[in-house]
């Protein structure tokens, strides 16, 4: 599946882009490919969710997904039944 990426500034100022969206099963598809994804429906500027798979470094065991959210933090992230079901994922580049 190749899609048009787009940054979190064209997404926030929504100049005239109207990016492909798709649904969870999509979007975990793509996180496993290292992929950042963002929502439509998500209000604050700049957040967005990532797969971390950990390395020889990490106290982690497992892959996990993380947010970044609008004050820049990293979080860990569990998806909503709202998330799971929404379909206006959209794969973000972050710059």
């Amino acid at each position: 599946m190749k899609m048009k990426t787009y940054t979190q500034e064209e997404l926030s100022n929504k100049r005239g882009v109207t990016p492909a969206v798709f649904c969870f099963g999509n979007a975990l598809t793509l996180l496993e490919r290292g992929k950042k994804l963002t929502r439509a429906g998500w209000n604050g500027k700049g957040m967005y969710i990532e797969l971390q798979k950990p390395d020889k470094n990490s106290k982690m065991t497992r892959p996990y997904i993380y947010m970044k959210t609008a004050q820049n933090d990293l979080i860990p992230w569990v998806a909503s039944q709202t998330d799971l079901l929404a379909k206006d994922w959209v794969e973000v580049e972050v710059v």
